[in-house]
């Protein structure tokens, strides 16, 4: 996990995706995908936290999540129930259900890993913050292993959509509490 957090810090930077707002790379290999995302938003990092680690109510502004609660919560060590879905075509929806296991570096860094195992023969990632002259950015990283029927491109695209989305939602509730003052 720490190499693809490392190449997916080279990724974005290379790609100029934080400086662009945020788009997605996605590599697969022997069933095992990688995706690697980031933003730059102009918010303080006490607000970009907040809502990255906002878990109780992630599924109310990330689209894809419809249920998110904490099981277990020991000093930065949390573990997270979350129901997802995603449409296929837009018609189709592909329901899954995680237990990460969560552990948190303060205003740094989010590791996360689904000890379930219902959905995916493996599924771990992070999100990496940093600050610097009143811009956060913020790195995310991720590899998976489905155990649905895996359709080669277009489950390549499924993850980068949804990486997408995610991003999106992301950055629309930063700006939401930012300028909303809740900040």
């Amino acid at each position: 996990m720490k190499n693809t957090a490392v190449i997916c810090i080279f990724l974005t930077i290379s790609h100029g995706y934080l400086s662009a707002g945020y788009n997605s790379s996605i590599e697969q290999k022997n069933g095992m995908y990688t995706v690697c995302s980031g933003f730059s938003v102009e918010a303080s990092s006490e607000t970009v936290w907040e809502v990255l680690t906002d878990y109780e109510n992630i599924d109310r502004f990330v689209r894809a999540i419809k249920q998110s609660r904490i099981e277990e919560d020991r000093e930065g060590h949390i573990l997270l129930r979350q129901k997802g879905e995603y449409r296929v075509l837009g018609i189709f929806p592909v329901k899954i259900e995680l237990l990460l296991e969560t552990s948190e570096e303060s205003f740094r860094k989010i590791s996360f890993r689904d000890i379930f195992g219902g959905d995916f023969k493996y599924y771990a990632g992070s999100w990496l913050m940093s600050e610097e002259n009143g811009q956060v950015s913020v790195i995310y990283s991720l590899e998976a292993a489905p155990k649905f029927i895996d359709i080669g491109f277009y489950t390549k695209k499924v993850f980068g959509d949804m990486s997408d989305m995610m991003m999106d939602d992301i950055v629309s509730e930063i700006k939401k509490r930012k300028s909303s003052g809740i900040e």
